[in-house]
Formats: C-alpha cells, sequence, structure tokens
C-alpha cells in the first residue's frame, strides 16, 4: 500500500527576499521621473533572478512539528533534534523513539554549495552551507528585503511506493546555512538575522523543498552593486531610490 507522508512545521524568523537586477539597473534608475516613480514596478521591470533564504523557519525558532502519514496525525513536538545527541543519549534516544519521532537534523557531515537547491535534488547530504557565488559571478545589481516575520509555516509531502513505518535513520530535515567567511551576499543574509534555515526534507538522497507561506510587517530594504568583483552596499542608488519615494 502506497504511503503518504506529510511533514509540516512553524516558525517565526526573519523574512529575507534576495533579489537580482539587470546590468542597466542603475542606468535605467538615472531615466525615472519623481513624479512617476513606483519603486516596486521600476524593480520588477528589472529584476532577472532572485531567491528567498529566509522563510522564517530559522531552525532555532521553529516551535511545532507535525508528521502525517495518510492525513493521520503520527508525530507532534515543538522543537527538533540533531541525530548526534539522541545517538549518545539512549535513554533519551529510546523516549523520543516511544513518542514517535522519525526525523532529525544530520549534522555528522557537511557540503558547501555555491548557489541555492531545487525541489527534487539529488543530494549525499542534508547540512548545507552556500556562499551563494553563483550569482555573485552573473550579477551586478541585487538588493536583500528584511520583513518583520509574524508567522511562518512549511510543508512537504512525499509519497511512497510502499507502506512503512518512518524512522529517524530513513529521514533528515535539509538545512541551509550562509557562509560568512568572505564579504559577499552570505553575510549581508546573516546580519539580516538568519543563520541556518530549515528548508526541507532528505529521502534516499533526494531533497523535498518546503511549500512555505508566511505573514509579514515592517520591511526595510538595501541595495548592493558589485565592485571589483566584491558587492558593497550602494548608498546612491538607495538615496536615490529614497529621494523619489
Amino acid at each position: 500500500m502506497p504511503t503518504k507522508l506529510r511533514f509540516e512545521v512553524q516558525g517565526k524568523s526573519p523574512l529575507v527576499y534576495l533579489t537580482f537586477y539587470n546590468d542597466d539597473f542603475e542606468k535605467n534608475l538615472a531615466k525615472e521621473n519623481a513624479d512617476d516613480f513606483d519603486r516596486i514596478n521600476f524593480q520588477l521591470a528589472n529584476e532577472v533572478d532572485g531567491c528567498i533564504p529566509g522563510e522564517g523557519l530559522e531552525v532555532g525558532d521553529i516551535n511545532d512539528v507535525k508528521v502525517f502519514k495518510n492525513d493521520e496525525l503520527i508525530y507532534e513536538d515543538s522543537r527538533t533534534y540533531i541525530k548526534e545527541d539522541i545517538e549518545n543519549d539512549e535513554e533519551w534516544r529510546n523516549e523520543l523513539l516511544e513518542s514517535g519521532m522519525m526525523i532529525v537534523s544530520n549534522e555528522d557531515s557537511d557540503a558547501e554549495i555555491n548557489n541555492i537547491l531545487s525541489d527534487k535534488q539529488n543530494i549525499e547530504v542534508s547540512n548545507l552551507w552556500t556562499t551563494l557565488n553563483d550569482f555573485t559571478q552573473k550579477y551586478n545589481y541585487c538588493s536583500i528585503e528584511k520583513v518583520e516575520c509574524y508567522k511562518a509555516a512549511g510543508t512537504v509531502t512525499i509519497d511512497i511506493e510502499e507502506d512503512i513505518v518512518p524512522h529517524y535513520k530513513d529521514f533528515e530535515w535539509v538545512t541551509m546555512g550562509y557562509d560568512t567567511d568572505t564579504k559577499g551576499l552570505a553575510a549581508g543574509l546573516v546580519s539580516c538575522g538568519i543563520d541556518t534555515s530549515l528548508i526541507g526534507v532528505k529521502y534516499k538522497n533526494t531533497f523535498y523543498q518546503f511549500d512555505c507561506t508566511n505573514e509579514g510587517g515592517f520591511n526595510e530594504i538595501n541595495y548592493y552593486k558589485k565592485v571589483d568583483g566584491q558587492w558593497e552596499w550602494a548608498e546612491d542608488i538607495e538615496e536615490k531610490i529614497n529621494e523619489m519615494v
């Protein structure tokens, strides 16, 4: 009998949006008339790429975890657990297994990447760090927008062709951290209040990405441009936009 497993998490950490613009972004801004300027429309007209590094699901701020098997709730907790901690404490492990716990964060090994993951991508490890350097190589203008988060949720469903009993050795949370060793985009994201985000589930070396929803309020946006291969705060661009809005 096929099994449908649904993993649901909730959290409340910053929402962070990273947007990249075309090479004419600054030139096009100079042509804008203050009387007709609309910041959102201008950004959309010049946007070429982007991602959402902060979906409100920082690992340390997860406050609700649910797992459903064929729409029946089989596990619920208020936090996530690390595999190493459980396996080093037999009493705790047995207590958690009796409660139905069947998924953990595995920090035994990690990997560095230069981009972001896509759904159904093959991955060897579930603890990932990104420099975002692939974006740095391609683009010269970007913005980082931080939004106050009221609540956030992530959901992913995995269809399995057999009837299984979920076990923590089969399922792992997939986390994405941001490499701050350089002065690149990743360091800028960390300054917005994100460090290690929960982004989905790993099962049989396949990444299943969360479908995220969130609610937010106050936002703050900063613009950057690449100078001599390094990202720098674009104070002149920011002042120009703020003068016109």
